[in-house]
């Protein structure tokens, strides 16, 4: 484990909380862990394994629909997020309004990983959208929803508050659309108090003819679609925002 947190059991509380990191829901040691929204009336629509080739146009749907998305994005995965392509689409999203969260570097599984290397994963994606888009993530989600102690312990040393969900669409895991559909009409039937729905920014299905129906689904029963921090109410979206950078050759994954 690396150095920092050989002394985090004792000092991190002190630490996070003359630094001002807190606020993102950090709890002692560990970093709050959310599965649910809390502000009445609210949906949070979210998205993983980004950025894509379909993500501009999933960022017209909300646009157009009147919603708001919260979107999880690697570094290296589909493609490297410093490409000209997949930096146009961040600050896209961005600049329309939704949020853009961390998903670590590479995917890995980081309860799998060391402290050492979840903290590369983290720092790594957080330098990348600093210089994208001039902000210093504040949510992470990490890859699979798999998550430990040590996670949570470099999660807080980094300042973010982990985000899971309480609804799945399955469509990563070979759910049909129909099938996905079916689920998000009972959910909005159901009417709960609050979702936080997950849903792969990849899959051509889920964007084009899921999304849209979903989106219209909770909005014919009254609900608010908004971005994560705005469904837990009271948290900034951002730990920092500052100023964009232009793009140079440090820009490589």
């Amino acid at each position: 484990m690396f150095s920092e947190l050989i002394l985090l059991t004792a000092l991190c509380t002190a630490r996070f909380t003359a630094a001002g990191l807190t606020r993102y829901g950090s709890s002692g040691c560990r970093a709050e862990v959310y599965s649910s929204c809390t502000v009445p009336n609210t949906v949070a629509i979210t998205f993983h394994d980004g950025p894509y080739i379909f993500s501009k146009d999933l960022v017209d749907i909300f646009n157009e629909m009147d919603a708001k998305a919260t979107f999880f994005v690697n570094g290296a995965n589909w493609k490297c997020i410093y490409n000209d392509d997949m930096v146009d689409t961040i600050r896209y999203a961005h600049d329309a309004g939704h949020l853009i969260g961390s998903h670590g570097w590479n995917h890995f599984n980081l309860s799998e990983q060391s402290a050492e290397t979840i903290n590369e994963q983290m720092e790594k994606l957080e330098v990348a959208l600093e210089r994208i888009i001039g902000v210093t993530p504040a949510w992470m989600r990490p890859p699979n929803g798999s998550y430990n102690d040590v996670v949570r312990e470099v999660s807080t040393r980094r300042g973010q508050s982990i985000i899971l969900w309480d609804f799945n669409a399955n469509d990563a895991y070979g759910a049909t659309p129909e099938e996905i559909k079916d689920a998000y009409h009972e959910l909005a039937e159901q009417h709960p108090s609050t979702a936080l729905t997950i849903n792969l920014e990849v899959k051509e299905s889920t964007v084009y003819d899921v999304i849209p129906y979903a989106i219209d689904q909770f909005k014919s029963k009254g609900y608010e679609l908004v971005t994560v921090s705005e469904c837990l109410g009271g948290f900034s979206d951002y730990q920092r925002v500052t100023t964009r950078s232009e793009k140079d050759d440090s820009w490589a994954c």
